[in-house]
């Protein structure tokens, strides 16, 4: 499969204050920082969709080899970005999309819920039954990206096709920072990492509860082409399947 990652990061974050929530530390590094390093971990092809304060953030982050993709238009909402983002991946097979302020999502989760799109247009990352990211697209979807009005987003799009949601808390935390309160409270919570390795239970995190699995795919598994559906992750019955995205 030609995968790539997606993630979005050109909002301006209002209810984080006058700093730029993307610059913001965490653990020593800033937050979007996290979200990039663990898609490049993932997938050997990434793009970085920016807006607000673009140039500060190009100069302050490591992006490695992901490209960033300039979204004028970021200010009239997600849908924009998403457009710019899947314009730059138009030859790709499938895209997984994450967002630049949840840092504890793990290249595990990622992996994993590429394999789960096998039989499916699109894959939705389950929390606890709670929808978060990664969101996976197919050839399919990606086709009817151009046709999303306005600053329509995910939910629209995923509402007319057949979506995969998939349970993956044991994975990762899908917590995201809106507020500087929030970013000081992750400090005292477990990564991601530790959760997808055992040393700290979903519990413990934000998302408060998911099933453990035991056996995903390892990004370098994916990556070489050595993770079969059968070592995927087992999926979790599908919830009411009212479409939820954002």
């Amino acid at each position: 499969m030609n995968a790539a990652g997606l993630i979005l990061a050109a909002g301006a974050g209002t209810r984080f204050g006058e700093q730029t929530k993307q610059l913001a530390d965490l653990r020593g590094k800033p937050l979007l920082q996290h979200a990039v390093d663990t898609m490049n971990a993932a997938l050997e092809r990434v793009v970085v969709v920016l807006g607000h304060d673009a140039d500060a953030i190009r100069a302050a982050i490591d992006f490695g080899d992901a490209a960033v993709v300039i979204c004028e238009q970021w200010a009239q909402g997600q849908g924009y970005s998403l457009r710019a983002g899947v314009a730059v991946l138009a030859d790709a097979d499938a895209i997984a999309i994450t967002l630049g302020d949840q840092p504890f999502i793990t290249p595990e989760v990622i992996t994993g819920a590429l394999v789960q799109l096998e039989g499916y247009d699109a894959v939705r990352a389950l929390y606890d039954g709670a929808p978060g990211h990664p969101v996976v697209l197919s050839r399919t979807v990606m086709d009817a990206v151009p046709e999303l009005g306005g600053d329509a987003g995910a939910r629209e799009l995923l509402a007319r096709f057949n979506v995969h949601r998939w349970e993956a808390g044991g994975l990762a935390s899908a917590v995201d920072v809106d507020t500087p309160d929030e970013l000081a409270r992750l400090d005292q919570r477990p990564s991601g990492a530790a959760i997808a390795a055992g040393e700290a239970a979903p519990e413990a995190a934000l998302t408060e509860r998911a099933t453990a699995p035991d056996d995903g795919p390892s990004a370098a598994a994916f990556q070489a082409g050595n993770a079969a559906p059968e070592a995927a992750l087992t999926a979790a019955p599908d919830p009411d399947p009212e479409a939820t995205a954002g």
